[in-house]
C-alpha cells in the first residue's frame, strides 16, 4: 500500500473507502489502483484528471460528479447513482467500464466510445447517446425511456431484454444489433405505424 505525492498527483493503492472517508479528500489529479468505494456519497465531487485502475464503486452516490479527462481502466459501478453524469469528457485511452443495477438517468454519453460496454439492469432514461459509439454494447434488462439516440453506432449491440427505447434505424447504425419482437415498436415509432400483437390478430379472426 502506498499513499504519497509525486508531481502533484496523489496515489492510493489497494484501499477501501467507506461512507465519508473521502469527505475531505481532493479527488482530482489522483491515481487509484485496485481501490473499492463502498457506500460513499460522492455527489458533485470532481474526479477530473484522475486515473482509476481496477476499481469498484458499490452503492455509491455519484450524481452530477465530474470526470473531465479522467481515465477509467477496468472500473465497475454497481448499485450506484450516476444521474446527470457527463461521460463524454472521459479520457478514451484504455477506457473500460461496466455498470450493474445503476441509476444513469440524464447521463451524457455524446461522442464517447463505449464499445462492448455492459449495462446490466440499469436505468438509462433521458440519457443522451448522440454520436456515441456503443457497438457491441450489452443492455440486459435496461430502461431507456425518453433516451436520445441520434447518429449513434449501435452495431451488434444487444437490446434483447431492454425496454422503453426509441431508435430510428434511418438515423442510427444498427446493423446486426439484437432486438426482441417486443422491441419492434421502438424501432418503428418514428414511422407512425400501428403495430398489433399477433395474439390480438388471432383473437379477432376467431370471432
Amino acid at each position: 500500500m502506498r499513499e504519497n505525492m509525486k508531481q502533484a498527483k496523489t496515489y492510493f493503492d489497494d484501499r477501501d473507502f467507506r461512507n465519508d472517508d473521502l469527505l475531505q479528500q481532493n479527488l482530482n489529479n489522483c491515481e487509484f489502483d485496485q481501490c473499492r468505494f463502498i457506500g460513499c456519497n460522492l455527489s458533485e465531487r470532481d474526479f477530473s484528471n484522475s486515473t482509476l485502475i481496477d476499481c469498484e464503486f458499490v452503492n455509491c452516490n455519484l450524481t452530477m460528479s465530474k470526470w473531465i479527462n479522467t481515465s477509467l481502466q477496468h472500473v465497475t459501478f454497481s448499485g450506484s447513482k450516476l444521474m446527470g453524469v457527463d461521460f463524454s469528457q472521459l479520457n478514451q485511452i484504455l477506457l473500460q467500464v461496466g455498470f450493474r443495477d445503476c441509476s444513469l438517468q440524464f447521463a451524457f454519453f455524446q461522442d464517447g466510445k463505449f464499445v462492448g460496454t455492459r449495462f446490466d439492469k440499469c436505468d438509462l432514461s433521458e440519457a443522451n447517446f448522440t454520436q456515441a459509439n456503443f457497438s457491441e454494447a450489452q443492455f440486459p434488462d435496461c430502461r431507456f425511456f425518453n433516451a436520445i439516440f441520434e447518429n449513434t453506432n449501435l452495431e451488434k449491440a444487444d437490446f434483447t431484454t431492454a425496454e422503453g427505447f426509441v431508435i430510428n434505424p434511418a438515423n442510427n447504425r444498427i446493423k446486426k444489433a439484437k432486438f426482441s419482437l417486443g422491441g419492434l415498436p421502438g424501432l418503428l415509432a418514428d414511422y407512425d405505424l400501428e403495430i398489433e400483437q399477433m395474439s390480438t390478430i388471432i383473437t379477432r379472426q376467431q370471432r
